[in-house]
């Protein structure tokens, strides 16, 4: 038998390798190997098996393909679905709307509605494909006859079931989603928010992205950012990939208010929250 040592410890140009391995049939391109154990971030190139991967953006991978850190094509790039033969729809939707009820000392509340929009980028869904929902603990609820691209809030609705924050969901044929919280503050309270903004904006299709995510915290309308911990920063993402996520979040818990977002890091469709705990 013998023994093959990939990466080394102190010498940078001595850390990668190209990898051909028969018994489990894949040719594989690391780098920035220093330990004995070859984590998901040094693969760059991998072809053939993918099923020992289990990548933070796609989840646990299957069967035969190539995993690429980038890819430059020359020509023409097709991408069809596997079940139809059709083309790849590439879309996004997004949602908008106020996101405060706010009650005086005479528990009047204004607005007396908040009329949430969806907005579809790159497709027209059919009012059928169309859900609202809202966050009840870990399960997302489905509003009854909720078709439109308008959700209208009242903030009697049943739905708050005694919260004070709601989170609600558009979501298109169990694919396309977007997120969007409304809070009820009254007056003298000192209420925590927390608000994440996006330095590039917040669709990319059909390119690159890059963007830096920062999240602020507020107390009532005083910033407190600079007094929260580092560690008290957890980033989380939600898609279409559960095990894929459950990694990412690993690796961005505690990591501060500001976290850098690339192609990388998204599969068709990610919405990023960022959970504060507050000493």
């Amino acid at each position: 038998m013998t023994l093959a040592r990939q990466g080394n410890k102190s010498d940078a140009h001595r850390q990668g390798s190209v990898y051909m391995d028969g018994l489990r049939k894949f040719i594989r391109v690391s780098d920035g190997v220093i330990d004995e154990q070859i984590d998901v971030r040094n693969i760059k190139v991998q072809l053939g098996d993918l099923s020992n991967i289990n990548h933070p953006v796609f989840g646990q991978l299957e069967g035969y393909g190539a995993l690429l850190e980038n890819a430059y094509v020359c020509g023409r790039l097709v991408q069809r679905d596997p079940q139809t033969g059709e083309d790849w729809v590439v879309g996004a939707v997004s949602v908008s709307g106020e996101q405060v009820f706010h009650y005086d000392e005479t528990d009047k509340v204004t607005p007396d509605m908040i009329v949430i929009t969806a907005k579809e980028q790159g497709f027209t869904s059919a009012p059928g494909n169309r859900l609202w929902q809202y966050k009840d603990g870990s399960e997302w609820v489905t509003i009854d006859t909720q078709y439109a691209l308008t959700y209208t809030l009242t903030p009697d609705a049943e739905i708050w079931r005694g919260r004070s924050t709601l989170t609600l969901r558009y979501i298109v044929a169990g694919v396309y989603y977007d997120l969007i919280t409304v809070t009820k503050v009254r007056n003298g309270d000192a209420a925590y928010i927390v608000t994440v903004e996006s330095s590039n904006g917040n669709q990319f299709l059909n390119g690159e992205m890059v963007t830096l995510l920062t999240a602020t915290v507020f107390k009532g309308s005083h910033d407190i950012t600079a007094q929260v911990p580092y560690n008290a920063f957890n980033w989380s993402r939600l898609s279409n990939n559960p095990d894929g996520d459950k990694v990412w979040n690993e690796m961005h818990t505690a990591v501060g208010n500001q976290i850098t977002v690339t192609s990388a890091d998204v599969y068709r469709r990610a919405v990023f929250n960022c959970e504060v705990n507050i000493p």
